[in-house]
């Protein structure tokens, strides 16, 4: 039952559309749905009840085996689907990259995107970017959040089974802290994840430092990464190189940041630039430091 009403009030139609008889027969539909001791799902056929019933104008006659597991997929499928649905998934999006700029015109047209394009968030994020209002979007990554865009940007792997310890140099947790978000520690947050302390000369020099580490981390750290990925298959001028670089990084660079990136390759934006190693791994840790990187929207507007 608790599964059922979290599927309908907190991750699609939200509260007070559903009834408590919706909760119920939603709570047979997805009975059997379970999880082992390692955390894989699956479908315990002998824990479902197969009893007809309706949620929110979908209905089942009640079914058992492979058939009442469709049945709860359908029933997932039917409410992704509901107007309710596309309203709050487009808002909690535009709410999350344009702050602000959220406006209900924009969240509106969203909506209809989630809804035309049957449920693909791609179809939502391009409708918010692009129609967001100039000058929206500048709420900002900070703390653990620009870590997991940089790492994911970056593409970092970690090693898991290693200790999970802030003390150990190097380490996912010791980066987090270094960029003021304290793994388990909320108190360690204040006045370290504020906006003052962020755009500080003291932040900016420990995030670019941390981006540098993760860009070529110590083999002991756990984490291990390959930039060849961001390299062009044939020689580039400047200019291409550096809006390549930052494409595949999945940012959108402004006039100042393109120019910084050529002065740090030191070529005009029409020579074709020579890119050790070092100097690969330099660049790719100034984008993820850039202003625009910060930007939730990823300097979209």
């Amino acid at each position: 039952t608790g599964l059922a009403r979290a599927v309908l009030e907190l991750h699609t139609v939200g509260s007070g559309v559903a009834s408590e008889a919706d909760v119920l027969a939603a709570t047979e539909v997805l009975s059997g749905w379970t999880v082992d001791a390692a955390g894989r799902f699956g479908f315990d056929d002998s824990r479902h009840a197969p009893g007809a019933g309706q949620v929110l104008g979908w209905d089942t006659p009640g079914r058992s085996g492979p058939a009442g597991f469709d049945d709860g997929r359908a029933l997932l499928g039917h409410l992704a689907r509901r107007t309710e649905t596309a309203d709050r998934v487009a808002a909690a999006i535009a709410t999350r990259l344009v702050g602000e700029g959220a406006t209900a015109t924009l969240i509106k047209r969203a909506s209809r995107a989630y809804s035309a394009a049957d449920t693909d968030l791609g179809a939502v994020v391009r409708v918010i970017l692009l129609d967001a209002p100039a000058g929206a979007g500048a709420t900002a990554r900070r703390g653990g959040e620009w870590m997991t865009s940089a790492l994911r940007a970056l593409r970092v792997t970690a090693d898991i089974s290693r200790p999970w310890d802030s003390r150990i140099s190097d380490s996912v947790p010791a980066h987090l802290r270094a960029v003021g978000d304290e793994p388990g520690d909320e108190t360690a947050r204040v006045g370290r994840d504020t906006k003052l302390w962020w755009e500080s000369p003291g932040a900016v020099s420990q995030r670019w430092a941390v981006a540098r580490r993760l860009t070529d981390p110590d083999p002991d750290s756990g984490l291990s990464v390959d930039l060849q990925w961001l390299r062009p298959d044939e020689p580039t001028t400047g200019d291409e190189f550096v809006s390549r670089l930052a494409d595949h990084l999945g940012v959108r660079l402004t006039g100042h940041e393109h120019a910084a990136l050529l002065a740090y390759l030191g070529v005009d934006g029409d020579e074709v630039p020579t890119v050790a190693d070092s100097l690969l791994a330099d660049l790719a840790a100034l984008v993820v430091s850039f202003p625009s990187f910060m930007r939730r929207d990823g300097g979209a507007r």
